[in-house]
């Protein structure tokens, strides 16, 4: 019984890691790093651009900002005009 619940106890909290690794949350520095490391491996801009920003982007304004920021800070265009 008591490895029943062990073994339970490690299923979620392995579930529980692989969750939150999918989820979305804001991160510029990474969504430029993304960007780049595909453009150089051959992707396309606007196929870079997308994969990175669906790993990258929250969804919310702020973010769009920060996002816009750090792009332009690489002297690179934004990506949300």
């Amino acid at each position: 019984m008591k490895f029943l619940a062990s073994a339970c106890v490690a299923l979620v909290a392995i579930s529980g890691a692989a969750i939150a690794q999918n989820a979305p949350g804001c991160y510029p520095d990474l969504a430029v790093n993304d960007f780049n490391k595909m453009t150089r491996g051959g992707a396309t801009q606007s196929r870079a651009l997308a994969l990175s920003l669906n790993q990258n982007f929250d969804g919310s304004e702020s973010c769009k900002y920060k996002i816009n920021d750090e792009f332009i800070s690489e002297d690179m265009p934004a990506p949300f005009q």
